[in-house]
Order: structure tokens, then sequence, then C-alpha cells
């Protein structure tokens, strides 16, 4: 929602039937607001990420982008991280022990569709070696690594996630070097 009613007012520069500018504007601040009430890590990201495509565009200089992207980067990457610290803290758990699975089997992974099962028998396993570890209230029926790349690695082993991440690299250059409209 938010880059359609932010594009709108770019594109319209307060011209325009004044009914749809204060629509836009009072929608845009109800979903700002919303977005802060809800406390969304994704949200806030997302919001990151189109503030970083519109100051790419509008930038007058490169060393503005630059210093733009590299505040927006530790901004938004501050507030994720103090957003929600419990479940932060569950998802960081999640992670280290996906990434220890992976290092077990890094090329060829485990086989498609079994990174549950698999990941639940490494959490059983490190809770019988760490029986005193405050992660065990964060211990759950865990189906999903919360991280497509990790999801990828430990099915398919590093090929397929390698192939998204040269992909997705390919895209930003290119999209990069095309002049802006």
């Amino acid at each position: 929602l938010l880059p359609f009613i932010v594009e709108y007012l770019v594109n319209t520069r307060g011209e325009g039937c004044k009914l749809s500018l204060v629509n836009a504007w009072v929608t845009l601040v109800v979903a700002l607001l919303l977005l802060v009430l809800s406390k969304s890590r994704t949200g806030v990201i997302a919001l990151s990420i189109e503030l970083l495509v519109y100051v790419w565009r509008w930038a007058p200089s490169k060393l503005i982008r630059m210093l733009f992207v590299g505040m927006l980067v530790l901004g938004s990457t501050f507030l994720a991280l103090q957003t929600k610290q419990d479940s932060t803290t569950g998802r960081n758990f999640i992670l280290k022990r996906t990434i220890e699975i992976i290092a077990d089997k890094p090329f060829i992974g485990y086989g498609g569709n079994v990174f549950e099962q698999v990941y639940m028998s490494h959490q059983q396993e490190f809770f019988s070696t760490n029986p005193d570890s405050s992660n065990a209230w964060l211990a759950d029926n865990i189906k999903h690594p919360l991280n497509e790349f990790f999801f990828l690695w430990v099915n398919y082993g590093i090929i397929p996630p390698l192939l998204l991440f040269v992909y997705f690299i390919f895209l930003i250059v290119y999209l990069s070097s095309r002049p802006m409209r």
C-alpha cells in the first residue's frame, strides 16, 4: 500500500484532485501509524527498502545516497533487533541450530522436504547436551528455518541458494545499470 501512495504523491506533486490528495495523505499517515503500533519487523524492513529505492532515485549525489543507505541499514537493523526481543531471541536460536545442521552437510544437504525432521532431531540433541539452556522455553515444533536460503541449503545443499544469490546480484546490477526515469 505505501509504495503506491508515495508514488502517487510524488508524481502528482500536490496537483490534481484535492480530495484524492487528502485521501492519499490520510492513508499514508494511518498506514505509518499502524506500522509503528504493530511493531512489525517485516514492515520496518519493507519500509526501509522502499525508502532506499526513493533515495536512490532522488538523491542529488552518490555520497548522500551512500550515507543514507548506511544510516537506513543501521537504523532498521537496530529497530528490527530491539522490537519483540523474545521473538528475536527465538529466531536467533532457530538460525543457530539451522547453521549447525548446514555445517554437517553443506554441499549435498539432507534431501527434499526433510527440514522439520532434521531440525527437531538436532534440537532434541542440543537440549540433551545442554539441559540447563536458557533457550529451553523457545523449543517448539519448527517446520521452517525462517529463511529461504537456509531452507534450500538444508534440503538441497549449497547450489540452490548460491544460484538464487547470484540471480539477485545479477538483478541488482542489471537494474542499477539502467537509467532511471
